[in-house]
């Protein structure tokens, strides 16, 4: 694990140099999902007068201690897996058993318990109606789909790829330096925030904090940027932003068309369920 740690201001530099390349020196908007959306207010901190709009999509202004955590258990099952072998597998293969538990616990967490539920119930992946385990070995219908899944998505992944973003995420802090007051309040743009009320992930209550604090930053400078909140409805939890985007692209058409400091009418706030 020689290679140097990474950050999210390291990705959008990288992403800044791309655009230097091209001659682009302004954007309308940055918007990004999750890990995404970390990037997109690091993309508002770093260049706060190239970035004109932002839309974090299940995104806030730092790693709190609980994902910290969740993210500490994910790694542990690759750091566990003898295969690792303290990330010098690459003449022997790489910790697929430990990768896989990784995904498959990533993947639980994606979701809300509503949608497990709904989808795969107390259902045996044999198809059977019994209530009784017949063997050991009996699996769920939820847990052969979770197996099937993280098999499939072990196939395009390197393990310490992984382990670098886990990282990564953890130490997620917008600014990366200094207070966070200080470094949300270099943020100028209007910010449209997205969330699902049922995220395990990015709970909706931080995505509220992070957009009540900036708004209180910016009523106390005289910023008249607008901070917005777009709740999106379902069972699905940090997943919804994905599935049911869809229910906030009236928002976001709308966000993009108003000049930065236009005041929304009343009626296009009506889901801001962070006020």
């Amino acid at each position: 694990m020689n290679f140097p740690l990474i950050t999210m201001r390291d990705f959008v530099n990288v992403q800044k140099a791309l655009l230097d390349s091209q001659g682009i020196t302004s954007l309308h908007a940055v918007a990004g999902l999750s890990m995404g959306a970390m990037q997109a207010m690091e993309w508002g901190n770093a260049y706060p007068n190239m970035v004109k709009r932002i839309i974090p999509v299940a995104g806030h202004a730092y790693s709190d201690a609980h994902l910290v955590g969740f993210f500490d258990l994910l790694a542990a099952f690759i750091k566990l897996d003898p295969k690792w072998k303290n990330g010098n597998y690459y003449a022997t293969g790489q910790p697929l058993d430990g990768l896989r538990e990784a995904r498959k616990l990533s993947l639980l967490t994606g979701v809300y318990w509503q949608w497990s539920q709904d989808n795969f119930g107390r259902a045996w992946a044999d198809g059977r109606t019994s209530v009784r385990r017949n063997s050991f070995n009996d699996k769920y219908k939820i847990e052969a789909g979770l197996d099937a899944g993280a098999t499939s998505y072990v196939q395009d992944v390197d393990a310490n790829h992984f382990l670098y973003r886990l990282k990564a995420t953890q130490d997620y802090i917008v600014g990366h330096n200094g207070s966070l007051a200080d470094e949300l309040a270099r943020i100028k743009a209007p910010i449209l925030f997205i969330y699902s009320p049922n995220d395990l992930v990015i709970p909706a209550d931080k995505v509220c904090e992070t957009g009540r604090m900036i708004r209180a930053l910016r009523d106390e400078a005289g910023n008249r940027a607008v901070v917005e909140f777009a709740e999106i409805e379902g069972n699905a939890g940090h997943v919804d932003s994905i599935f049911s985007i869809s229910q906030a692209a009236g928002r976001i058409e709308r966000f993009l068309d108003r000049e930065p400091y236009e005041t929304p009418r009343r009626r296009a706030r009506r889901r801001d369920g962070c006020s």
